[in-house]
C-alpha cells in the first residue's frame, strides 16, 4: 500500500518529546517497508519543509539522527517512497470536507494509487474519511489494517 504520511511522523522525532514516540517511528517505517508499503511525499509541502527543518533542528539527537537519516536515505529509494511532483486539485464532496490545513495531504493520497493517509488528526478521519475515495487511518488502525506486528505510543 501507498500511505501518505502527516507530520506526526517528524513531530514524534522531536528530542523534548516522549522517547517511546521517536523510537516508535524508526520501527513503523522499517515494518512497512519490510512489508512491501511505501510513504508517498510531496516534493514541495508542509510535510518536506518540515523534514529539512528536522534535519537540520534535530539532526543532533542520537534518538532522532538514526530514523531521519534512513527517512532521508529512503528518498532514493523507489521501493520505499514515491515522490510526487504535482497533485491533482480535490473536487466535488472531497474539496468541500477538507479543512484548509490539510489539503495538502489530501490531494497527496487522492493523486497516490491506494489514496491512503496516515493521521493522527481525528477530526480529519472523521470529516474526511471515505469522501473521494479516500481511505484515513488513525495509526494503530493502520497498523492493524496491515497486520504490522507494532505497539503505537499512547
Amino acid at each position: 500500500m501507498d500511505i501518505v504520511p502527516n507530520e506526526w511522523l517528524l513531530d514524534y522525532l522531536n528530542p523534548a518529546g516522549d522517547p517511546r514516540k521517536r523510537s516508535f517511528v524508526l520501527d513503523f517505517l522499517l515494518a512497512l517497508w519490510k512489508n512491501g508499503h511505501r510513504l508517498v511525499i510531496g516534493r514541495d509541502n508542509r510535510f518536506s519543509s518540515k523534514f529539512y527543518r528536522c534535519m537540520k533542528d534535530f539532526g543532533f539527537c542520537p534518538g532522532a539522527k538514526k530514523t531521519l537519516s534512513v527517512l532521508f536515505r529512503s528518498f532514493y529509494d523507489s521501493q520505499k517512497i514515491v515522490i510526487i511532483d504535482e497533485t491533482t486539485r480535490l473536487s466535488g464532496d472531497l474539496a468541500a470536507k477538507a479543512p484548509q490545513d490539510d489539503r495538502y495531504l489530501l490531494e497527496l493520497g487522492y493523486s497516490s494509487g491506494d489514496r491512503s493517509v496516515v493521521t493522527t488528526d481525528r477530526r480529519l478521519k472523521e470529516s474526511c474519511d471515505g469522501a473521494g475515495g479516500i481511505r484515513i487511518f488513525l495509526i494503530g488502525d493502520l497498523i492493524k489494517e496491515l497486520k504490522l506486528d507494532l505497539v503505537p505510543p499512547e
